[in-house]
């Protein structure tokens, strides 16, 4: 698995040397996103995929995930049984670069997880972090919501 993290202000020429460090999944001009927060349909940040592709959902074991209220933050587990839900969009390459820059900026980390779609099996990014956030309530169902979980 393939992970990036940073804590500080990312600038352009940064943002531009991770994208050049990690695997060809996010130097492709279209890729596949899986997006389990604010990215989803129905939430503010959403705006950013505009009209790209939506392939559906999908659960993904092994992450548990948090909230604070506002979003969510997902943390892999050792337990099978712990299970997130996402959405798989295809997104242009420009659509990801403020994308990164936001979740990184966030100081979340970007993974790399094997998913099957039609069929065909390959890699796409995901942003988690490395430990629960201190205060943030466990969401038991693995949905963010718009509810307050």
């Amino acid at each position: 698995m393939h992970m990036l993290k940073t804590t500080k202000k990312l600038n352009h020429i940064e943002i531009k040397d991770i994208i050049e460090k990690s695997t060809d999944v996010v130097q492709k001009e279209k890729m596949i996103i899986f997006c389990y927060g604010t990215l989803k349909r129905g939430f503010y940040n959403h705006q950013w995929l505009g009209e790209n592709k939506y392939f559906g959902g999908l659960y993904l074991n092994g992450y548990r995930m948090y909230t604070n209220g506002i979003y969510p933050a997902i943390v892999k587990s050792d337990n099978q049984d712990d299970v997130i839900y996402g959405e798989l969009y295809e997104i242009d390459k420009n659509v990801f670069d403020p994308i990164i820059r936001m979740e990184l900026g966030a100081n979340y980390n970007m993974e790399e997880i094997d998913i099957e779609l039609h069929g065909k099996r390959m890699k796409v990014p995901i942003f988690t972090m490395k430990s629960a956030p201190i205060g943030w309530k466990l969401i038991k169902n693995g949905i963010f919501t718009n509810e307050r979980n």
